[in-house]
């Protein structure tokens, strides 16, 4: 057996652990399907916000937002003005949402919010720039669900009808 086949049996086991853990303590479990009832959101996805951001539906939405590297900040150093960016924080949540987005952005649908925001931002600013706004929106949005102890509802659908 290989070193990288003993790796993914390790990681293979402490993800079952993981599962395991989440889905026997009834208030992970409960978050967790909040979670992924957020389109875009899986079960990867919510295990890496249940995992990394235990303040999650507590505090202030925009701290963590900010302490996750999802607020872009201006990159100014005396007479330099630079272009916002977006830095630091917990790349691995960053880049958990980032795929989310990716996923709820291609969604056909044409209900999706998320959607909607997408094509709203990218009309003068690049593909990234996009990106970035709907990750920071299924934070804010799974913060506020978490919070209220509610499932992810479509307001779009609710107007049509």
């Amino acid at each position: 057996m290989t070193v990288l086949e003993q790796i993914e049996k390790q990681i293979e086991k402490v993800e079952t652990e993981l599962n395991t853990f989440i889905d026997n303590d009834p208030h992970w479990s409960s978050i967790n399907e909040i979670l992924q009832s957020i389109p875009g959101v899986g079960p990867q996805t919510a295990r890496m916000l249940i995992v990394e951001c235990p303040d999650l539906g507590k505090g202030n939405p925009a701290e963590l937002a900010s302490l996750l590297g999802l607020v872009p900040f201006n990159r100014d150093s005396g007479k330099f003005r630079g272009l916002p960016g977006i830095q630091g924080g917990k790349a691995g949540v960053r880049t958990a949402l980032y795929m989310a987005a990716q996923v709820v952005v291609k969604c056909i649908k044409a209900d999706n919010v998320f959607k909607k925001l997408y094509e709203r931002i990218t009309k003068n600013r690049p593909h990234k720039v996009g990106i970035i706004a709907v990750a920071h929106k299924i934070l804010l949005i799974a913060h506020a669900l978490v919070k209220n102890n509610t499932k992810w509802e479509n307001k779009l659908l609710k107007k049509e009808n």
